[in-house]
């Protein structure tokens, strides 16, 4: 049993180094990006639309601007790669760069500084549209290259189960790949839905999910009661990041598992 304990406990830090890994990489990559539109687009502004002449101390107060756009970028959980869509990722953009703009403008106004507005608006109307393509493009790549892919098993080859891996098909940037079902039925076993394989009984779960790195478990079983929740939980516990508990076909609660 501790030897189980021991290889479930190990596998999990596993799944977490990496998938820290990538994400670190990932943000340092986006930060970087963010900051450079940013820049380009206020130097586009200042050259092409204000004047070509450089504003006292232009160097810095671009620093200071693009770190202002950053930490509300930051505050808005631009930097954590959920599971958002493309809309979701808009709006909370969008709500962060006028927040970011509120800032600016007032730290301007506040300290009587001798410079244009219309530079920090008109550049912040070139930056979002700029921003959010540049960051489909990349979640698009990141995709492409497994960055963003969590290793999903669902607990459930049913009904649920199979709306659920209908709703990961029809949206990639979710981030899931289903990697099998479980399912304690015996009918199921060997059975493929959308694809995916069930991969043996709930039982099964150390065997079947060897060598998957699988970080978060789906239960799709609605009709679930309190000791088979508490019976997956014993199972999974300490092997993957994140349970999830689909009680119905509408509504997702999410828990921990560890």
């Amino acid at each position: 049993m501790k030897d189980k304990i021991a290889s479930g406990a190990d596998r999990f830090a596993l799944v977490v180094s990496l998938d820290s890994i990538k994400r670190l990489l990932l943000t340092a990559a986006q930060v970087t990006l963010d900051a450079a539109i940013y820049w380009a687009c206020l130097e586009l502004v200042r050259i092409f639309w204000v004047s070509a002449e450089v504003p006292p101390l232009w160097v810095e107060r671009e620093i200071f601007f693009c770190g202002v756009f950053l930490i509300c970028f930051c505050f808005r959980s631009l930097y954590a790669f959920r599971t958002w869509m493309f809309w979701d990722e808009t709006r909370e953009a969008l709500k962060a760069s006028a927040t970011a703009v509120l800032v600016i403008v007032m730290y301007l106004f506040v300290l009587n500084l001798q410079f244009s507005r219309l530079i920090v608006v008109a550049g912040t109307v070139l930056f979002v549209p700029t921003c959010l393509f540049a960051r489909y493009c990349v979640r698009r790549l990141a995709v492409g290259l497994g960055f963003l892919q969590t290793a999903v098993l669902v607990i459930g080859a049913g009904k649920t189960g199979g709306l659920y891996a209908q709703k990961v098909a029809r949206h990639p940037f979710m981030g899931c790949q289903i990697v099998g079902f479980l399912d304690d039925d015996p009918q199921k076993l060997n059975y493929r839905m959308m694809g995916i394989s069930v991969l043996g009984r709930l039982e099964d779960f150390e065997e079947a999910t060897r060598g998957l790195n699988v970080a978060e478990v789906i239960v799709a079983i609605p009709t679930a009661g309190r000791d088979l929740l508490a019976r997956i939980l014993n199972i999974v516990e300490m092997r993957v990041k994140r349970v999830s508990y689909i009680p119905d076909m509408y509504m997702l609660t999410t828990f921990s598992a560890t």
